[in-house]
């Protein structure tokens, strides 16, 4: 069976536009507990776009900021570059 990764990898390409599955792609990176922990607001000029819940999500996210964009560009493609956060509510 494919992962839905590679799934949704294929979707993106085949679009020409990966900001459209960049909210389930942050969701596949960051696992469901830290996924919960910022809402995904699209991937813009290479930039994932996240809101993060409150500060401590933010911190706890540019801690790991590496590895997920390593894991957003497998599945998004290089068009991904970094994090980008939005203010905390």
């Amino acid at each position: 069976m494919r992962a839905m990764r590679d799934i949704l990898a294929e979707t993106a390409a085949r679009t020409g536009n990966p900001a459209l599955a960049a909210p389930l792609a942050w969701m596949l990176a960051a696992g469901p507990e830290l996924a919960q922990r910022a809402r995904c607001q699209g991937l813009v000029a290479g930039a994932l776009r996240l809101a993060p819940v409150d500060g401590a999500a933010r911190a706890q996210i540019a801690s790991v900021e590496k590895e997920l964009v390593a894991a957003l560009r497998r599945t998004l493609g290089p068009e991904c570059v970094r994090i980008e956060f939005l203010p905390c509510p």
